[in-house]
């Protein structure tokens, strides 16, 4: 078996393949997984289903050939190559401008399809979150997000290494400001939401976790970003899923 994605939110979901069956399945109570360093490519997603890999490459998490087929790449960088058949339906939807808190001073821009942000600020691993801004069409939601990081010197991505070492700093001034900043500059105050806020995350696990890198053994407690979060005799831990896209592994 070899894993091809964790969603966290809602549930704690797991996808994979078992030999050439996609599989899918929630994570609760104890679980014993091991992670055996091998990597093969996880195929891609067209948007309807999973497809292996037809390359079986190996010692990747994703070859070329599955990276320009997935539909993720769409939402990522707007990138329609392969699926322009799709184009009014994922341009013509509602989408969500925010501002992510991740502690200390990092302040990330983002933009997310309107009924997955709250899903998406948790995967982000922010603190405290503001709904912004929202857009009817991708183009417009995607050209203001780079407005914004551009103007306002805000993040477009945060790696999971800083983001453990900010979240034990929080200095919530700094997002009040930027806020503040945004609404009272034209022509970005004309967007702001009117009833926007600044609101806290609580993700109910503790955050003071040992990372873990191999296994997941214990009691599993939630999630911090793509951290999983499960506990044993031995202490709290939290192992990066997101890593561990590709790895092959066995579950007892």
């Amino acid at each position: 078996m070899h894993l091809v994605y964790f969603r966290p939110h809602p549930n704690l979901e797991i996808g994979y393949w078992n030999c050439s069956s996609f599989k899918s399945e929630t994570l609760e109570g104890k679980v014993d997984i091991d992670f055996k360093g091998v990597h093969s490519c996880i195929g891609y997603n067209d948007g309807k289903e999973h497809h292996p890999c037809v390359n079986d490459a190996v010692n990747v998490a994703q070859c070329p050939y599955c990276k320009f087929r997935d539909i993720s790449k769409v939402y990522t960088r707007m990138d329609l190559s392969g699926f322009e058949h799709l184009e009014q339906e994922i341009i013509n939807r509602p989408y969500a401008l925010y501002l992510a808190y991740l502690g200390k001073d990092i302040i990330k821009c983002g933009v997310c399809r309107e009924e997955r942000l709250q899903s998406r600020i948790m995967e982000q691993g922010a603190l405290f979150y503001v709904p912004l801004m929202k857009f009817t069409n991708a183009n417009d939601a995607y050209d203001m997000e780079n407005l914004l990081q551009n103007t306002f010197r805000v993040r477009n991505s945060v790696r999971n290494s800083v983001k453990l070492k900010s979240m034990k700093e929080i200095e919530l001034g700094l997002l009040e400001k930027k806020f503040e900043e945004i609404k009272n500059t034209p022509p970005f105050s004309e967007y702001v939401l009117e009833n926007s806020k600044i609101q806290e995350v609580s993700y109910n696990v503790p955050l003071d976790f040992e990372l873990e890198s191999e296994k997941i053994n214990g009691e599993l407690l939630g999630f911090y970003s793509s951290f999983l979060i499960f506990s044993n005799k031995l202490g709290t831990f939290g192992i990066d899923m997101k890593r561990k896209v590709g790895e092959h592994f066995a579950k007892k």
